[in-house]
């Protein structure tokens, strides 16, 4: 709670004493990925420009709002992925490399735990023509970060 209370002390743009959101993402993104794992590469501007892409963003109150909206787009996006893996997966021989390997995306979006499992990319990371995929994966991956790191404030380091 005391973090949501620096980001909106911290804002410029007052509009009738709240701040504008465009300040409140770029300050929220800020804070949530100055102190994240660096080996996950989730960047400010990844979060700034996810974030802004649903017009919630706008009139979103607190980091909860924020981390709502971030669920909304990951599941949004893991629903279009499982649907060009299922597309693939059913062109694939099955039997195949191809067709294993894309089972391993099929079962991450199915179960669609906290995170990816990751399983998808390692698979795919060195099959031609499965490059698309490969970066659909590590973005969703990202989301799933970036919405964690938007909570973190709210998690109970006591446990």
């Amino acid at each position: 709670m005391l973090f949501s209370s620096s980001i909106v002390a911290h804002t410029s743009g007052d509009v009738d004493g709240k701040p504008k959101a465009a300040d409140f993402v770029t300050e929220a993104c800020k804070n949530a990925t100055a102190n994240y794992d660096k080996e996950i590469h989730l960047t400010e501007k990844f979060c700034v420009s996810t974030l802004r892409s649903d017009k919630r963003s706008e009139k979103a109150k607190d980091l909860r709002d924020l981390a709502l909206i971030g669920v909304d787009i990951l599941k949004a996006r893991v629903v279009t992925a499982n649907g060009k893996v299922q597309e693939m997966l059913h062109k694939a021989k099955t039997g195949t490399s191809m067709a294993r390997r894309l089972t391993f995306c099929k079962l991450d979006y199915d179960v669609m735990a906290n995170t990816l499992s990751g399983y998808c990319a390692y698979e795919l990371i060195d099959i031609p023509g499965l490059r698309a995929l490969f970066n659909e994966n590590l973005d969703m991956s990202m989301l799933a970060h970036l919405n964690m790191a938007l909570l973190a404030p709210y998690t109970d380091d006591d446990s």
